[in-house]
């Protein structure tokens, strides 16, 4: 670790209280109200976490088309957490199989399978409660997946030799989903739905353990390794990281094209907010909003801890090594 900052590292917590606090948290009753109808006049999830905040357009667009744009967004982002956590679930099992792993780590991974299953379901369900003549009949409206997806996605999950890659994704994208949670229960309770103020209120207090399970994984494996290994990982995670994790990607697209399916107006603008998309990895405002040491904390500090992860400061605007930008 980088002694500059020691007296600021967050402390691991251990498996065993990990264990303790999900045992403590495994009963628990259904969180959704879908007898409870969606307030549909109230944001599904904080402006500033979406990228089309961060464009020229934003502010002059009418409320009502920065309100659909915000719901539309927040259900794309359901999809997209229900995806990746159901890939999760594979990848924590075949580790389980395949390591020998601390007992208490290795129930407790039980745990955060079955709490990603709850989770999934949520997310489904939400959607579904939400926008029911879209999600009625199918799970996914926004993730565009090809048929070979799923199987690749399996075979993925069981091959050792991309845990330590897949293990860095599920911890920056768990800190990721936290701040989204944390930066929309602070909004003020007449401006967010209610059904969703519950579910990030359940989300993020689960997440916060899983990031600290993926901690523990990522140290126990990354030890085994060697200095070229660390280096050709750290190298692989900062392409994916800048390829389709920075700037909004094919999920976000697709939620501008159902936007101007409701709002034909809008279809002039199309080829400008993807050009603006495109440039938002230089957008100092929104890399902080995504990924930065205040959001990402306990990511930035492996960063530092993994000195081969240090190259992140090339395409992380706000990472500098050991110290807050």
């Amino acid at each position: 670790m980088l002694q500059a900052r020691e007296s600021s590292l967050i402390p691991r917590r251990s498996a065993e209280s990990l264990l303790t606090q999900a045992r403590k948290s495994s009963h628990r009753s259904k969180i959704l109200d879908l007898k409870a109808k969606i307030q549909s006049e109230k944001y599904f999830v904080c402006p500033e976490t979406t990228p089309l905040f961060y464009t020229s357009l934003y502010t002059d667009l009418p409320r009502e088309i920065q309100l659909r744009y915000n719901q539309l967004t927040a259900m794309a982002n359901n999809e997209i957490t229900a995806y990746f956590e159901s890939s999760l679930i594979n990848i924590l099992s075949a580790i389980q199989n395949k390591y020998s792993l601390d007992p208490h780590l290795n129930q407790y991974l039980d745990y955060f399978c079955e709490e990603e299953r709850d989770h999934i379901q949520m997310w489904l369900e939400l959607n579904a409660h939400c926008w029911p003549e879209v999600y009625q009949e199918q799970s996914a409206k926004f993730v565009k997946q090809p048929r070979w997806t799923q199987p690749l996605l399996r075979w993925s999950s069981t091959k050792k030799s991309l845990w330590p890659l897949l293990l860095w994704i599920m911890i920056l994208q768990e800190e990721r989903s936290v701040d989204v949670a944390v930066r929309s229960l602070r909004m003020e309770p007449e401006q967010l739905e209610p059904q969703f103020r519950k579910v990030y209120q359940h989300h993020s207090a689960d997440e916060l353990g899983h990031i600290h399970a993926d901690w523990h994984l990522i140290e126990m494996i990354y030890s085994k390794l060697s200095a070229l290994k660390k280096k050709l990982y750290a190298r692989t995670f900062r392409w994916a990281v800048k390829e389709f994790l920075i700037t909004p990607a094919r999920l976000g697209v697709e939620v501008i094209k159902s936007l101007i399916q409701e709002f034909p107006d809008l279809r002039t603008q199309y080829s400008l907010i993807k050009e603006e998309y495109s440039r938002l990895d230089e957008n100092s405002d929104y890399q902080e909003m995504m990924y930065s040491r205040s959001n990402h904390p306990i990511t930035f500090q492996l960063f530092d801890s993994i000195k081969e992860f240090h190259c992140m400061e090339s395409i992380l605007l706000h990472y500098r090594v050991g110290r807050e930008e």
